[in-house]
């Protein structure tokens, strides 16, 4: 501690002493007023003003992207398939996310002191997270196992997999979603420290272990090991078409088709790891003891790449992913005014050879038509 004394315009005298503490320098300047300064805490205050800046950004970013998709599938008929529906269950999170989740983080980054105030408004920063991570990761589940389905079983894929169980499985995916993100409300959601809006004090420990620790685990593993058994049951059933090419093209057509769509949700999968695997490992840091204001800042920044992740998606579904690539472009044409709206044929006057897929090829399988 170093103490400074003052006498009119100028300091008489200046005596040194020097205090540690655990967490903060202390400092008694004149008239024995105390200045307390956190280490690292303009560390903590640059990230934050910085992830405040980037949130703001991304919310028109991932909000535009995921409506883009939702309106394909609400406008082009052709487009909804068992897959797409499932695929429009996961852009309904990310868009859920973008419009709750992260206007919540700027306040919070920009204007935490005024966010700590409130218990209930802390309990949503981090349930808004937790619930549409945890219905984005049951979609993509939901997603694999479809594409499973659809590559082990072929010619069982219309009678196991229709659309009204699709319908079910979506509402199932919203009402367990639904109940995670609501439980912190209600039920056990303890005291906190005023001035600390700390996940750690705010949701019960069962509720965080099972949500981070037990379930996202549990559903990442799940889905890689259906889409590793895809990929084998792929590699060993070209090598079967290869010796047969002449034969059996239909079969061939449909099969290169159902692997192809897989192997781009396995693509989303990844990168969803990609972007989780931060906060999970992020988390046991708090364990460890590591200094609160470096915590905060590298947690900060693990939650953000979290929410990036919803922004990733239809990038992936435009490049990948040719049925959305030509609805979005459709979309834009009808737009600008190029092109005239047809939700049945998506055609105008004007021929075009990837426009005219839209209507000559069917954009899934035909089996996945099925409206049982």
């Amino acid at each position: 501690m170093a103490n400074f004394t003052t006498n009119g315009s100028y300091m008489d005298k200046t005596t040194y002493s020097y205090l540690t503490t655990e967490s903060a320098n202390t400092y008694s300047v004149g008239y024995h007023e105390e200045i307390t300064i956190k280490p690292f805490e303009e560390l903590k205050d640059r990230t934050y003003f910085g992830l405040g800046i980037l949130c703001l950004i991304l919310i028109p970013l991932l909000c535009g992207g995921n409506l883009l998709v939702l309106l394909s599938l609400f406008i082009f008929r052709k487009l909804r398939s068992i897959q797409n529906l499932l695929i429009g269950c996961l852009a309904s999170f990310d868009l859920l996310l973008s419009i709750t989740c992260l206007p919540t983080y700027v306040v919070y980054y920009w204007f935490s002191d005024i966010l700590v105030k409130y218990k209930y408004l802390c309990i949503f920063k981090y349930a808004t997270i937790i619930g549409t991570g945890t219905g984005s990761l049951l979609s993509l589940l939901a997603i694999a196992v479809d594409r499973y389905i659809a590559v082990m079983f072929p010619l069982k894929y219309a009678i196991k997999m229709t659309m009204r169980k699709a319908r079910k499985i979506i509402i199932v995916v919203w009402a367990y979603t639904v109940t995670i993100g609501i439980i912190p409300f209600f039920w056990h959601n303890g005291e906190r420290n005023i001035g600390k809006c700390d996940f750690t004090e705010l949701l019960p420990l069962y509720y965080f272990l099972w949500t981070v620790f037990i379930f996202i685990p549990a559903a990442i593993i799940s889905s890689t090991a259906l889409y590793l058994k895809i990929y084998i049951v792929a590699i060993r059933q070209k090598k079967k078409m290869l010796q047969r090419r002449s034969r059996d093209t239909a079969s061939r057509r449909q099969f290169e088709k159902s692997t192809k769509s897989a192997f781009v949700m396995a693509i989303v999968l990844f990168f969803f790891v990609a972007f989780w695997l931060p906060f999970m490992v992020c988390v046991n840091l708090k364990i460890l003891g590591l200094e609160e204001n470096i915590f905060e800042a590298i947690k900060s920044i693990a939650l953000t790449l979290t929410q990036i992740n919803s922004g990733i998606n239809p990038v992936i579904y435009c490049f990948g992913k040719t049925d959305f690539r030509i609805a979005f472009r459709l979309m834009f044409e009808i737009l600008r005014g190029k092109r005239q709206l047809n939700r049945d044929a998506c055609l105008s006057e004007k021929k075009d050879k990837d426009v005219n897929r839209i209507t000559c090829i069917s954009i899934t399988d035909n089996v996945e038509m099925n409206e049982r």
